[in-house]
């Protein structure tokens, strides 16, 4: 059984995510020209700063609905990086000038659709065996 997260050390992580992406971001904006490999790392850069931008959201949300201590953790990781490839994907599809409102509220309706059936298979899972 593991321990809760500790809040401060969730809000550690976040910060070091976020400032890193930030920094990364801003170096490669100012003084990379944009060739093939620093284009990967911008958006390297841009996930770890979506990750470090929802982790304390989905922290705080999780909390409130009172998860299971030992789904926390590995819940609250996929639900950042969720998000995180989620910004990512679209500032990818912003640069090549493909986003649109409806094409952005579908690809975050189906994120949610999975996340949604993940937590039901993982709280299915949690649960002891009853007998029928």
């Amino acid at each position: 059984m593991q321990q809760e997260l500790n809040p401060k050390a969730v809000l550690s992580a976040a910060a070091i995510l976020l400032i890193t992406g930030t920094a990364g971001v801003s170096v490669l904006v100012l003084f990379v020209y944009p060739t093939v490999g620093p284009r990967w790392f911008f958006y390297f850069f841009i996930l770890l700063a979506f990750v470090g931008l929802a982790m304390p959201p989905f922290f705080a949300f999780n909390r409130l609905l009172k998860v299971h201590p030992d789904l926390e953790r590995p819940r609250l990781q996929r639900e950042s990086l969720g998000a995180g490839v989620y910004g990512a994907f679209l500032v990818w599809l912003s640069i090549g000038r493909l986003l649109t409102l409806p094409l952005a509220l579908l690809i975050a309706a189906i994120l949610v659709t999975v996340e949604y059936l993940l937590r039901l298979r993982e709280n299915d899972l949690a649960k002891p065996n009853e007998p029928a």
